[in-house]
């Protein structure tokens, strides 16, 4: 994980309603509520998850190949309704539910939505949580508000990797709750 994506990770969460919180601010919410200096709350909340969202992401086979498969489909003009119909569950459609703030929080989707045109199509992307790819589709956009579709293609190669390992005994767990 570059430094710049963790730099540009954090600038986002310091950043609400348009308004940036300095630093120097969000290093004492960091040690007030967790009670981690900034350097340990990049660690644990931003490089490791960035990292396993992309350690996810290239190793899901399936997903990858429904990605290629969704983006296939939109060049030869399909919907995002029939695409997710053909794929037999492996693909599936969102809705925005309506009108909803750019800075909803659906792993990305909306913010993507709000930076493109109405009747645009993304790239794909990997969502905030590391669980799925997203295609997006912006159907309305407002000044602070957007509607979208989205085609999900969930990454689960990785988590039933960890989860096999686990329920082989082969970790170990120190903190019993």
């Amino acid at each position: 994980v570059a430094r710049d994506e963790i730099e540009a990770h954090l600038v986002r969460q310091r950043s609400s309603a348009g308004v940036e919180i300095s630093e120097d601010s969000f290093a004492k919410i960091i040690r007030d509520n967790y009670g981690l200096s900034l350097p340990e709350y990049k660690r644990i909340f931003v490089e490791l998850p960035l990292l396993r969202s992309k350690l996810a992401a290239k190793v899901d086979v399936l997903a990858n190949q429904n990605v290629a498969v969704a983006l296939a489909a939109i060049r030869e003009g399909k919907s995002f309704s029939e695409i997710a119909e053909a794929s037999d569950g492996e693909i599936i459609l969102e809705t925005s539910g309506g009108e909803v703030s750019n800075m909803n929080l659906d792993g990305g989707r909306a913010e993507r939505a709000f930076e493109m045109e109405v009747g645009q199509v993304s790239e794909s992307f990997v969502s905030r949580s590391g669980d799925a790819f997203f295609i997006v589709k912006t159907i309305k956009k407002d000044e602070d508000k957007v509607e979208y579709e989205s085609l999900r293609m969930p990454l689960t190669v990785l988590m039933n990797k960890f989860l096999q390992v686990k329920n082989e005994g082969q970790v170990r767990e120190y903190i019993e709750l």
